[in-house]
């Protein structure tokens, strides 16, 4: 049976046809997203309505629905635009989206504890979040709870040996295009406690361990999984928000010891970590460095994000910044804890900027001196040149007075 075909106009005068969709099989939320593509109008925004009179408007509230549902048939002309939603309606939007994933998530969960979770392995439990010391190793504290099942701070620095280790063995790879800096200087950059890792460094550790490390990034709800390509057979989760990285682990609720690695056709404990990034996105619990003010305590200036900070700083060589930010008088306990780990987070992203900051100047008082090196190098040789020429201005006098006594005495023989 051929699918339908639909002709889509928007009110700037683009025309698009979107075909082979199925009537009962195509859902609501997969034709919003061709009509995005097509149009370039978000799916949050986007209202719709028959081209024909009395130009029914289309209920596009809910995703999962079938378009038969809605009122399409074959052929039809849909004209499509961006509604400007108010305050009130974005959150509606945004609530019945988060019930409808909260939904599905449920639904999921119960068909795969009631089947295919007790075959793949019977992970029932809750994911939950294991803090670790926020000290510039967060990343590797991390990567060691999960392998051990232990907060152990000092595990970082093997794991740095074991990164520099690969970096340097693998110059070409590892290049200065792909680790921002000259391979050896990174090697002993990373060797540093006040380094912190990120994407390079747990994709190192994920083929070294041969496991594939899923973060959970809640600035932007998404899941990047580290070491997907190599098809590793266990996988384990850690959080990160947007500075700061901590392991999940999941508490059991039959009694069990909690665990922190799980095999990859485990989707449940994916799905939890998807809900989690959801969760912890919509309640903002993660620091934009790109937003926050900071103030330099140096010529008091204001500055917006680490960006701004950093370009000061190689302008001024200026590295004493402080953050601006409201103190909230009535909130919650669970808002105060929240806003205190924010600020925590925020905090060690400035001490990061003035650590970069402070390489920096260290570098430009490293260029300056050797400015000032060749600058006494030139002078040297420029005294050194004009004795040459003195010493040489004499040798011609002496020269020329040897030469006159010389035809003096030829003049005086003959």
């Amino acid at each position: 049976m051929p699918g339908l075909t639909l002709k889509l106009k928007t009110k700037t005068g683009q025309q698009h046809i979107v075909s082979n969709l199925d009537k009962d099989g195509t859902t609501v939320g997969a034709l919003k997203q061709k009509i995005t593509e097509l149009t370039a109008i978000p799916g949050a925004g986007l209202h719709a309505v028959l081209g024909f009179p009395p130009f029914k408007q289309l209920d596009f509230s809910r995703d999962e629905a079938p378009i038969a549902s809605i009122g399409i048939s074959n052929g039809d002309t849909l004209i499509v635009e961006e509604k400007q939603l108010s305050q009130a309606e974005r959150d509606q939007l945004e609530a019945a989206k988060r019930l409808e994933q909260d939904e599905k998530l449920a639904k999921e969960l119960a068909a795969q504890e009631g089947g295919d979770l007790g075959v793949g392995g019977g992970f029932g439990g809750i994911l939950l979040k294991q803090v670790v010391p926020s000290d510039n190793s967060c990343l590797f504290t991390s990567i060691g709870f999960v392998l051990t099942g232990k907060v152990d701070p000092e595990s970082s620095q093997y794991m740095r040996q074991i990164i520099a280790a690969t970096v340097n063995g693998n110059k070409q790879e590892y290049n200065e295009g792909i680790l921002g800096r000259p391979n050896d200087e990174y090697c002993a950059w990373i060797l540093q406690p006040e380094s912190w890792g990120g994407a390079i460094e747990v994709s190192i550790l994920s083929a070294y361990h041969g496991i594939e490390f899923d973060v959970v990034d809640i600035t932007n709800a998404i899941i990047n999984r580290f070491g997907e390509d190599r098809n590793y057979g266990m996988r384990a989760f850690l959080l990160f928000d947007g500075i700061h990285y901590d392991p999940l682990y999941l508490e059991s609720t039959s009694g069990e010891p909690p665990k922190t690695i799980f095999p990859i056709e485990d989707n449940a404990v994916y799905l939890q970590a998807e809900q989690l990034a959801q969760e912890a996105k919509s309640s903002r619990q993660f620091t934009d460095v790109n937003k926050f003010t900071l103030k330099c305590n140096n010529c008091g200036i204001f500055l917006k994000g680490q960006v701004e900070a950093q370009q000061h700083a190689k302008e001024t060589t200026h590295v004493n910044f402080g953050e601006i930010f409201r103190l909230l008088i009535t909130m919650g306990n669970n808002e105060s804890h929240q806003i205190q780990r924010q600020h925590q987070n925020r905090l060690i992203a400035m001490e990061k900027i003035v650590a970069e900051s402070e390489k920096f100047a260290q570098k430009q008082s490293i260029v300056v001196e050797n400015l000032r090196h060749r600058v006494r190098t030139l002078e040297c040789r420029t005294e050194a040149l004009e004795k040459i020429v003195h010493a040489a201005g004499l040798l011609i006098a002496v020269l020329l007075v040897a030469l006159l006594v010389v035809l003096n005495c030829r003049s005086h023989h003959n």
